[in-house]
């Protein structure tokens, strides 16, 4: 049972209201959504299939919550829906909590953190892919605010996070990282699941890290011409001479690869996870390529 799930409803019944122009589309997804707050705010939120241990916070709280204020925002301002306003101003605060709270001096972006600051791999360790992802969504939320000071932070985390992340032997993003460590492989004993995944896992490639670099990458592109089209193109060859499955006739992606670019027979997260990324990041760059910046900011 994972609140990540919730905040994918949300999203889908945010962008459901806005297409039929039906209230109770929106009203569900506030219900879905304050449900939520409220566990984040008691401290009961659960976040399987890799719970963090007592005391530790995750990038991906406020990450995500950014993202789904930002729709709701929209599609109530869409209804005529004064909520709007409290929903940005949510969407603010957790900008501000990603911005203030996990990205460090370095330019990279802390997983988790925990009250004591005692290192440990959870800690330690950085997962280039949701950075980049969080980017966009803190680049999109600053520039609807005319936050140029936060755009260009953003902007330089998300290439920070693409160059600590890229492997240079064999193309691709890496899944983990520890920063602290000379060939940045994460190192210690698993003292749970998490930290079982990270050791584990932390060399191979997988699909969503990509799909959303390419989409952050062009958005960047959009509000700075030149500075991040060697990023897109970068993740742009190696995914998609990795990813499609090569059985055109599936036209589907193969998740999960190893270094080398092999594919893997695993599954990765919760099944919500495949359907989801590579769909919205595809449409996404249509809408952006179509429509210009101003379809995923002012006019959002």
């Amino acid at each position: 049972l994972s609140f990540y799930g919730d905040g994918f409803v949300i999203l889908a019944m945010s962008a459901l209201a806005r297409a039929t122009r039906e209230e109770r589309y929106l009203t569900k997804a506030v219900t879905i959504y304050e449900g939520v707050r409220m566990r984040l705010a008691n401290g009961t939120v659960r976040s399987e299939p890799y719970p963090l241990p007592p005391r530790h916070r995750a990038h991906g709280w406020p990450m995500i919550m950014l993202n789904v204020a930002q729709e709701l925002a929209r599609a109530a301002r869409d209804l005529g829906d004064d909520r709007h306003r409290t929903f940005s101003a949510h969407a603010d605060a957790d900008m501000a909590e990603v911005m203030e709270r996990f990205v460090r001096p370095d330019g990279l972006v802390n997983e988790v953190t925990s009250d004591d600051g005692v290192p440990s791999l959870l800690t330690r360790h950085v997962t280039p892919g949701h950075a980049i992802e969080s980017m966009w969504f803190v680049i999109e939320q600053a520039q609807v605010g005319g936050n140029d000071a936060i755009v260009d932070a953003a902007r330089r985390v998300m290439s920070r996070s693409l160059e600590a992340g890229w492997d240079h032997d064999h193309g691709g993003i890496f899944r983990y990282i520890d920063p602290t460590e000379h060939d940045r492989q994460p190192r210690g004993e698993p003292r749970g699941p998490f930290e079982a995944l990270i050791l584990d896992t932390w060399d191979t490639k997988i699909w969503w890290p990509h799909s959303e670099a390419l989409y952050a990458a062009l958005l960047g592109d959009a509000l700075a011409p030149g500075a991040h089209a060697d990023e897109h193109d970068l993740v742009f060859d190696y995914a998609f001479r990795t990813f499609p499955n090569p059985d055109a006739t599936i036209g589907e992606w193969i998740q999960v690869h190893d270094r080398r670019g092999h594919p893997l027979d695993k599954v990765v997260g919760l099944p919500v996870k495949d359907p989801y990324h590579l769909n919205r990041n595809l449409l996404l760059m249509i809408e952006l390529l179509a429509e210009g910046l101003e379809s995923r900011t002012t006019n959002a």
